[in-house]
């Protein structure tokens, strides 16, 4: 199974599982810790969601399968999002949050758009310049 490199062919599926599985225990988390603050950001938190399954339910009537894309726009938007969670939960100031927020926004922006650009599902793109490129 090494040899033939199959193995790895699973690897971004099991990350994406991964993922959903955290961001679903750090929304229970919140709700139930600070459901408060959480009902005050609300739409932004709903904002957050919909960045999530836009991209992905696009990717799954495109192609049939869970987009697995991993862009740098996301892991952007995921660490700005980590970091805004401390300042919100720990000293009630919103304005992070809604920072990462908007770069969610711009990072699912840019996922639809490889949706959009790609003809088969790929994973680990990067960007869409890197989509663009490989075309």
């Amino acid at each position: 199974m090494a040899a033939s490199g199959s193995y790895f062919v699973h690897i971004p599926k099991l990350d994406t599982w991964a993922d959903l599985a955290t961001y679903l225990s750090i929304g229970f988390g919140t709700w139930w810790l600070w459901s408060e603050i959480v009902h005050r950001e609300d739409i932004y938190l709903y904002m957050i969601i919909a960045c999530y399954l836009i991209p992905a339910s696009l990717g799954v009537i495109k192609f049939g399968v869970y987009p697995s894309y991993h862009t740098w726009g996301v892991k952007i938007a995921a660490v700005s999002l980590g970091a805004s969670l401390y300042p919100l939960f720990l000293a009630d100031i919103a304005w992070p949050l809604r920072v990462s927020v908007f770069v969610y926004v711009v990072a699912a922006l840019e996922e639809v758009a490889i949706t959009l650009c790609l003809s088969k599902p790929q994973s680990n793109v990067g960007t869409i310049w890197h989509v663009l490129h490989k075309q």
